[in-house]
């Protein structure tokens, strides 16, 4: 295994970076360099930092303006060593178990054709307890492609390919994957202007270049807490409307990569029409005659956009009809992660 790079993004991170570096010095492989992105930070996060790396020369600190996750780890990439070439984007609120890097890096090795490899997180809670034990993997194992115009299950470690990844891919939190730093230039790297959600961009776009290999255990712990930037649940809907309609008119796409993006969202939509009819139907019976005929205006949306192939244009108005329409108090579905 040669030098793995690890770029951490920390905006006002001071509640967590340390831990999270910890856990990247606790590490069985030791073979590994970081740079910790400073985003333009008010609180202590620089100057911790700064503290645990004049005790690792293996941790730098670079610093710029604030202009959010995607920028933030492009400029990390620049300053990683010449020669790292794997990857692992590792978030100054997450945590590695002790043979993350180790585990990932021997299967990435035993795949050259593979971009990249990932593997499973738990859930942490802001005090760093587990909680939900079980939750996230199921997740994360929880993959779905495309079988003529149905989804099929993909089992457990099987390749991510750019069939399953368009239907959102389970390569999250960002810490349970390595990839090759060929591959994420060979694709220009994070787009900034993707602010939320902008590792699935990137993983589609690397996802027509080979498959991610997956393992299936657990190489990170997910701390959730009240600034997780997927909390909104309108703005995580837009986001993912906003990715799918970028890769659908993306101009690497060839005939049959555009027809898997089409097929597989309207499976996805054909899917949320038959929720929210479902839900129409409960608030009925239940006489809560206000939030059915707000199930009924989604209801109405959907089903209209299913006489288009093509995703539709992420729209505010709309994500916040199906999430207010689909949330639990209103009988449909929950978290859309």
């Amino acid at each position: 295994m040669g030098v793995v790079g690890v770029v951490v993004p920390a905006f006002n991170s001071e509640r967590w970076i340390a831990a999270s570096l910890a856990s990247l010095q606790s590490q069985t492989a030791t073979s590994w360099c970081c740079v910790v992105v400073d985003d333009g930070s008010t609180d202590s996060t620089a100057s911790i930092v700064e503290n645990i790396a004049a005790l690792d020369g293996r941790i730098a600190l670079v610093r710029q303006p604030n202009t959010g996750v995607g920028a933030a780890r492009n400029f990390g990439f620049r300053h990683l060593a010449d020669g790292v070439e794997e990857v692992l984007l590792l978030d100054s609120d997450d945590l590695l178990v002790p043979d993350a890097i180790t585990s990932l890096a021997d299967r990435l090795a035993a795949r050259p054709d593979a971009v990249g490899v990932f593997g499973l997180a738990e859930y942490v809670d802001e005090a760093g307890n587990e909680e939900r034990p079980g939750v996230h993997p199921g997740l994360q194992r929880a993959r779905r492609t495309q079988r003529g115009l149905r989804f099929a299950a993909l089992p457990a470690g099987e390749d991510s390919t750019f069939a399953d990844i368009a239907l959102y891919g389970p390569i999250w939190p960002s810490a349970v994957g390595l990839h090759r730093r060929a591959a994420i230039e060979a694709v220009g790297g994070f787009d900034p202007a993707v602010r939320l959600l902008s590792d699935w961009d990137l993983y589609l776009r690397m996802s027509r270049l080979g498959p991610f290999a997956m393992i299936d255990r657990q190489v990170a712990w997910y701390r959730r807490h009240g600034a997780n930037l997927t909390n909104d649940a309108i703005a995580n809907t837009v986001a993912q409307a906003t990715v799918v309609h970028r890769a659908w008119h993306h101009a690497d796409n060839t005939p049959a990569q555009r027809r898997v993006i089409g097929r597989g969202q309207w499976l996805v939509r054909a899917d949320e029409t038959l929720m929210l009819g479902r839900a129409v139907l409960g608030e009925l019976r239940r006489g809560h005659l206000q939030h059915a005929a707000r199930a009924t205006a989604a209801f109405v949306v959907n089903a209209y956009t299913l006489t288009r192939v093509h995703p539709p244009r992420p729209s505010r108005a709309g994500a916040a009809r199906l999430v207010s329409a689909s949330s639990p108090d209103h009988g449909g579905g929950g978290d859309p992660l």
